[in-house]
C-alpha cells in the first residue's frame, strides 16, 4: 500500500533581500502521526519513502515503517551480531538500486528485503560514528560522520573517501550534497564547507570571513541541499541560511532571515524551498520572493504541532512530510492545495460553528454562512476574516443559533431560517433584525425553517417541518400554501 506520500531573483552584491511574513498567505493544514498512533517516540531525525511506497521513519527510539495505516517497528544491528529494537536511528535512505540504508547510533545497516531484516555494514575506521548517507548522480554511495567514506561495491564495506592519492576528509561531517558539475560538498560542524572536485582530485575549503560579506555565513554547518536551479542551500547552527551561487562563486546571504539553527531543507512540487528550523517552518516562495514562517498554533489542531523541525521529505505523491523533535510526524497532503480549509475556532480567522448548512454570496463577493451550532457567519474575502451573528439576551440580534437556510432578497434584506427560532430578517443597510416567530405570527405554524425562496412577485416561500408557507412583505402576512393540483 502506498503511504501518505521547494526563479532566480535579484542578486545584490552585499546579499539578497526578501520579505518574511507571518502565517497568513498560504493555508497549510497538517495531519499528525505521533506516539498515540504507534510511533515509539515523537522525536524524528530522518524520513524516506521506498520504491514500494512505504514511509521509513528514523526516530530517537527505533526504526519504523508506515504503510498509511499502521506503524511497524524494526530491529536493527547496531554492532555485528547484536539485534535490537529501539535506540537512536540517525538516518534512513533508499538509493537508486532500491537498497535501504539505515544509520544507527553505532553504525550502518542495509535492509534485506527477502528476510525483512537489517544487517550491519562494515566501515573501515577505528571511529565509526556515522551521520548521513548520500548518493551522487553516478550512483556512488557516500557516508559522512567521523569522516567522509565511500561504499565499496566489491567488498561491501565503506572505505575512506580519497579525493586524490594523498587527501581524505577526516573532520566531523554533518551533511553531504552534490552540485550540477558533479562535485561533492561536505558540511562540517565546526569547519565550514569542503568541495571535492572528484574528476580533478582537488579540494576547496570554504570558511566564514568577518570581512567578506560573500563568504560562508557560519562555519557551523548543519545541513546542505541542492535545488533544481543548482543553488546549494546551507543551513547553520547559529546564523540561519545562505546559498552558494556557482556562477559568481559567492555565498549569498538572506537579509532578514533570523540567526537561528536550521536543520533541514526540501523542495516542494511548486519549486518552493521548505526550511526546517528550531523556530518552526519557513517556506521560500520562489515566484513571490518571500518567506512565510509557520509555527505551532495551539488554537488550530491542523497547524504544526512542534516548532523544532529536524527533517523534511517530499514523497512520490508530492506530499510534504515534516519530522519534529517533540511532535512526531506532520503530514501536509498535496491535495490540500486545491482547497482552502476553514475550521471552527475562537478568533475572526475561524468559523463560529462546525456544522455548515448553507452558503450564499452577496454583491461584494463576500459570503453569508449558516451554521447549525454557531449562528450566522459573514466572511469578508478582502480582510480574510469572519464576523459572527449569534443570539444575545438583549438587543438587536439573531433569534436562535441553529441556522438552516438563507435568502438575500432584491431589496438587500437577508432572510434567515432557523430551527426552533423561526424566521429572521436582517436589513443590510440599517443592520437591524426583525423576528417572525410563532405564536406572534399565528399563521406561520412552525418555527423550524429549512428552506427559503423568493419568487418574481417578491414573495418569500418558506419550507418548514409543518408544511409550505408564503410571506407577503407588503402586507406583512403569512399564508399556508394550498395544493390545488394533484401530482399523483
Amino acid at each position: 500500500m502506498k503511504a501518505h506520500s521547494v526563479l532566480l531573483a535579484l542578486f545584490l552584491l552585499i546579499g539578497y533581500t526578501i520579505n518574511i511574513v507571518a502565517q497568513v498567505d498560504r493555508n497549510l493544514r497538517f495531519t499528525h502521526l505521533t506516539n498515540d498512533n504507534g510511533l515509539p517516540t515523537n522525536t524524528i531525525y530522518s524520513l524516506c519513502q521506498d520504491f514500494k511506497g512505504f514511509i521509513w521513519i528514523a526516530t530517537a527510539n527505533g526504526l519504523c515503517k508506515y504503510d498509511g495505516r499502521s506503524i511497524s517497528v524494526y530491529e536493527v544491528e547496531p554492532t555485528k551480531g547484536e539485534r535490537k529494537k529501539g535506540g537512536i536511528i540517525r538516518h534512513v535512505f533508499e538509493d537508486k538500486r532500491h537498497r535501504l540504508w539505515v544509520i544507527t547510533h553505532k553504525g550502518v545497516n542495509l535492509y534485506n528485503r527477502n528476510k525483512d531484516n537489517f544487517n550491519f555494514v562494515s566501515v573501515d575506521s577505528l571511529n565509526n560514528f556515522s551521520r548521513v548517507i548520500y548518493q551522487d548522480d553516478k550512483g556512488k554511495i557516500y557516508m559522512g560522520g567521523s569522516g567522509a567514506f565511500i561504499y565499496n561495491e566489491q567488498t561491501s564495506k565503506f572505505d575512506p573517501f580519497y579525493v586524490n592519492q594523498d587527501e581524505t576528509i577526516t573532520a566531523f561531517i554533518t551533511a553531504i550534497t552534490s552540485d550540477q558539475k558533479g562535485q561533492m560538498w561536505f558540511g562540517r560542524m565546526y569547519g565550514g564547507l569542503i568541495c571535492a572536485d572528484v574528476e580533478n582530485g582537488k579540494l576547496t575549503r570554504y570558511k566564514h570571513n568577518d570581512h567578506n560579506i560573500n563568504s560562508l555565513i557560519s562555519n557551523k554547518v548543519t545541513s546542505l541541499f541542492t535545488d533544481h536551479h543548482g543553488r546549494i542551500w546551507i543551513g547553520t547552527e547559529d546564523k540561519g541560511i545562505c546559498y552558494f551561487d556557482s556562477s559568481t562563486n559567492k555565498f549569498i546571504r538572506i537579509e532578514g532571515f533570523p540567526q537561528i539553527c536550521v536543520r533541514t531543507f526540501a523542495e516542494d512540487a511548486e519549486g518552493n524551498i521548505w526550511i526546517g528550523s528550531e523556530n518552526g517552518l519557513y517556506i521560500y516562495l520562489s515566484d513571490e520572493n518571500k518567506f512565510i514562517n509557520y509555527k505551532q498554533n495551539y488554537n488550530d489542531k491542523y497547524s504544526l504541532n512542534d516548532n523544532a523541525i529536524y527533517t523534511i521529505f517530499k514523497d512520490k505523491e508530492n506530499n510534504m512530510l515534516v519530522g519534529t523533535y517533540f511532535g512526531g510526524l506532520n503530514i501536509f497532503l498535496n491535495s490540500f492545495l486545491q482547497f482552502t480549509y476553514y475550521d471552527c475556532g475562537y478568533s475572526d480567522k475561524y468559523l463560529s460553528g462546525k456544522a455548515v448548512r448553507q452558503i450564499i454570496g452577496d454583491k461584494k463577493g463576500n459570503l453569508w454562512i449558516a451554521t447549525e451550532d454557531g449562528g450566522l457567519n459573514y466572511y469578508n474575502k478582502k480582510e480574510k476574516s469572519f464576523e459572527y451573528f449569534k443570539p444575545q439576551q438583549t438587543g438587536n440580534c439573531l433569534s436562535y443559533h441553529n441556522v438552516h437556510s438563507l435568502l438575500l432578497d432584491q431589496k438587500d434584506n437577508l432572510w434567515i431560517g432557523t430551527y426552533l427560532g423561526g424566521l429572521n430578517k436582517y436589513n443590510l443597510k440599517t443592520q437591524k433584525f426583525s423576528h417572525y416567530i410563532h405564536p406572534e405570527y399565528p399563521d406561520l405554524l412552525s418555527n423550524n425553517i429549512f428552506t427559503l425562496l423568493q419568487d418574481k412577485d417578491e414573495e418569500i416561500w418558506i419550507g418548514t417541518t409543518n408544511g409550505l408557507f408564503i410571506y407577503n412583505p407588503g402586507k406583512d402576512q403569512f399564508r399556508q400554501f394550498e395544493k390545488k393540483y394533484s401530482w399523483s
